[in-house]
């Protein structure tokens, strides 16, 4: 080998190496980790919710954007399962980084049946690592992450799965290979949408 190719390989391997903290900050949650903290205002309430507020029960969180077209695609779905589930110790919780003036408008020509939650400074969105939107966090009972998926994914053998105390054996969502550049569009969105 020459010392051309030897420089190549040795560049190679400590690009991996530089890189290898960085993909390590952008996974995604892993199956038995304790969730985050719910850092979001309910839209139109008042009340707080929290872990403690949600005992006992599964929770659904969907992370989402008005503009997102997979997301709007999935509301039927996802108001579907809210129905079926109603009287089933389930939850489901619709995260959206967007304000309420913005939200206001969406529901209009897109009513949602789920909790909507603002996370209008990017805790959970951050926490929960939920760039890639659409995401799906389900949370069991016990407080454990019992999978992150597509809400493509999301059926109802996954929550009689997680509500029987097993965890699904489902494909997990993929981190966003930019978080920062995620927010960062995020935020020039909010920016847009205030100047109209």
């Amino acid at each position: 080998m020459n010392s051309r190719g030897t420089i190549t390989i040795a560049m190679f391997i400590c690009c991996v190496r530089i890189m290898s903290p960085a993909q390590t900050d952008s996974a995604i949650l892993k199956v038995g980790d304790i969730p985050p903290a719910l850092n979001f205002k309910p839209y139109r309430s008042n009340d707080r919710i929290d872990w403690g507020s949600l005992n006992n029960r599964v929770v659904v969180l969907e992370f989402w954007a008005t503009w997102c077209q997979p997301c709007i695609e999935n509301i039927p779905k996802m108001d579907s399962l809210a129905a079926k589930y109603s009287s089933k110790p389930v939850s489901f919780i619709s995260v959206t980084y967007e304000n309420e003036r913005m939200v206001e408008k969406f529901v209009k020509e897109h009513p949602m049946h789920t909790m909507i939650g603002l996370d209008n400074d990017f805790a959970m969105f951050k926490s929960y690592n939920a760039w890639g939107i659409p995401m799906t966090v389900v949370v069991s009972a016990k407080k454990k992450i019992a999978c992150v998926i597509h809400p493509n994914k999301l059926d109802s053998w996954v929550l009689d799965e997680v509500l029987a105390g097993r965890v699904p054996s489902v494909e997990p969502a993929r981190p966003w290979s930019d978080p920062k550049g995620a927010e960062e569009y995020f935020r020039s969105l909010i920016k847009k949408a205030a100047g109209d």
